[in-house]
């Protein structure tokens, strides 16, 4: 990823995004059997996706970041949505913050194997927000990429990939090539991120919960997901 310095896009609110990537969960999965449900949807993400209380930040609920209820963050729309169009759902929601700040490290990703193991047919990634940038030299990070998706899609029939809510080119473009090279749905996000009225802004006292995608920003991550199974 050398040479292209001066063609890096970075949205400003990636770099003022100070909340921590470590314990964003204690219990990393949170998961729904449910016996009539024929299909199975796995969610992978971190804060946006699902981030447990954490009082230090003013975040004092258990569900995507910072939608004002649950049924409001994006992954609870989702599959509200796909109720309707499919019936019953059993459903996996991974917080893998864990994997983005230590992609290079071989073991990293067995902590998430109870995530496969829940044998998703449709399986959506929705992350990259947590990646230190300063490592893709020494760990090339489309080679990491590779095989993190391959590891939860062996038996999907569906997979979705997104882009950044707050864009950093390189990883954007990363996340781009995994889902071509595959034959994966894209979706595109990240022009979201820089607008305000997407965002958390003056509902919180920490701001950088409040650069996370509020009620309207999360509604949008949604629709252009659910835009894949029309």
């Amino acid at each position: 990823m050398t040479g292209r310095v001066s063609s890096l896009k970075i949205n400003a609110s990636l770099l003022k995004n100070t909340v921590a990537a470590e314990n964003q969960t204690r219990e990393t999965f949170k998961i729904f059997e449910n016996s009539n449900a024929e299909k199975r949807v796995l969610f992978l993400g971190n804060s946006i996706t699902l981030h447990e209380k954490k009082a230090s930040i003013g975040w004092n609920v258990n569900w995507g970041m910072a939608a004002s209820a649950e049924e409001k963050d994006y992954v609870h729309i989702v599959l509200k949505e796909l109720k309707k169009k499919y019936g019953e759902i059993s459903y996996c929601i991974a917080n893998i913050s864990k994997w983005e700040r230590l992609y290079w490290e071989e073991d990293v990703i067995r902590k998430f194997s109870e995530a496969k193991d829940f044998n998703a047919d449709t399986v959506i990634f929705r992350f990259g927000e947590n990646i230190p940038r300063n490592s893709f030299e020494e760990y090339p990070l489309i080679e990491y990429l590779r095989k993190f998706v391959t590891y939860f899609t062996q038996r999907a029939q569906k997979v979705i990939i997104t882009d950044m809510f707050w864009e950093y080119s390189d990883i954007c473009d990363s996340l781009k090539r995994v889902a071509r090279e595959n034959g994966y749905e894209f979706v595109v996000i990240s022009d979201l991120g820089y607008q305000n009225e997407n965002k958390a802004v003056g509902l919180f006292e920490c701001a950088a919960v409040a650069e996370h995608p509020g009620d309207l920003g999360m509604k949008r991550i949604a629709e252009r997901i659910l835009e894949k199974f029309s």
